[in-house]
């Protein structure tokens, strides 16, 4: 079964949503920043790794703000 693109149905997939995964056409493929980390830094500074670009489908909601996982703990 061949990969198809999310949106239209076609065939011709450019890539993978960095953060959904769904596939998308060369088309529909958008570019948003994508936070890979988040850590603690010298001074106890909070430091974000960010990537520029990354392809995003245009269609799932990246959440704007963190979300608390008290249960990871």
């Amino acid at each position: 079964m061949p990969i198809e693109c999310w949106v239209s149905g076609s065939s011709e997939v450019h890539a993978s949503c960095q953060f959904c995964g769904r596939f998308i056409a060369k088309e529909y493929a958008q570019d948003l920043p994508y936070f890979m980390a988040a850590y603690v830094g010298k001074d106890q500074t909070p430091k974000v790794i960010v990537v520029a670009g990354a392809q995003w489908c245009g269609i799932c909601r990246p959440r704007p703000e963190p979300i608390e996982m008290p249960e990871l703990y």
